[in-house]
């Protein structure tokens, strides 16, 4: 099953529905409820196609971990040289 498919419904919705105001708290506690399912929907999609590739879990959990320490790294790098050079 390919996950680019919610994805793009997704991005097809919200391009539709982006006039629509969403004012009253009802609306606000039912875009969360669809976003939080739509979340999970890709994660275990996701799940499904890691599972169908036949990945090493360890290898791949220390890749991300890595590159997740190493992107939050360079963020707060990049951060602080446009703080000291925005003073």
């Amino acid at each position: 099953m390919n996950v680019l498919i919610p994805l793009i419904v997704g991005l097809g919705l919200g391009y539709l529905l982006q006039k629509v105001h969403l004012t009253s708290n009802i609306g606000r506690k039912a875009l969360e409820v669809v976003i939080s399912l739509s979340v999970l929907l890709l994660i275990f999609l996701m799940g499904v196609n890691f599972a169908e590739t036949g990945i090493n879990v360890g290898n791949a959990t220390l890749v991300s971990v890595v590159l997740a320490v190493l992107t939050s790294l360079g963020s707060l790098i990049l951060a602080i040289i446009l703080w000291r050079w925005e003073r």
